[in-house]
């Protein structure tokens, strides 16, 4: 499943690192034998960015039109063998657990990564989902070729997400 995404931060201050996007991207909703991977391609890297934010890891989607989300929700849940409740199973804006969470940064050869981090959805205006990883991020060198980001979620995790999404989507049609 394909989810627009309008903005991109990847922020790592120990090292004064910042992924962003130029433009429009597209966050990728995958699975491989268990968790869901989460993955966006094609951001740059700002490098001697000072922030005094905590690292971490905002995604601001947008939601495509009802009549292309839902189906589009229900065709992934059903290739995936979730079942989407028809209420959210939790409040929005709690805290889930996040198997891993990380990014890519060529120039420098770093794997910057959190196995211990949380998952936050906020409501935005006009059909827009803020998605958010907070967490203990550390770096190891890593050769790699392309800037990009990745988040593993646990399949019941990934259910509550695409069910908040549903619900969230049919609500604003």
């Amino acid at each position: 499943m394909l989810l627009p995404c309008h903005q991109v931060k990847a922020l790592y201050p120990a090292e004064k690192l910042l992924l962003d996007n130029d433009g429009p991207t597209t966050l990728l909703w995958d699975r491989h034998d268990g968790p869901f991977i989460l993955r966006v391609d094609g951001l740059k890297t700002q490098t001697e960015f000072a922030s005094d934010e905590p690292p971490g890891i905002v995604l601001d989607l947008s939601l495509p039109p009802t009549s292309v989300l839902i189906p589009d929700i229900q065709t992934c849940a059903a290739h995936h063998n979730l079942t989407l409740p028809t209420t959210a199973a939790a409040p929005l804006g709690t805290l889930q657990p996040v198997i891993l969470a990380a990014f890519h940064v060529p120039g420098r050869n770093l794997f910057v990564f959190s196995e211990d981090s949380k998952l936050r959805l906020t409501s935005g205006p006009s059909r827009t989902v803020q998605l958010q990883i907070q967490g203990s991020f550390r770096a190891t060198r890593l050769p790699c070729q392309k800037a990009d980001l990745i988040i593993h979620l646990a399949p019941d995790i990934a259910a509550l997400v695409l069910s908040y999404l549903w619900v969230w989507g049919r609500s604003e049609s």
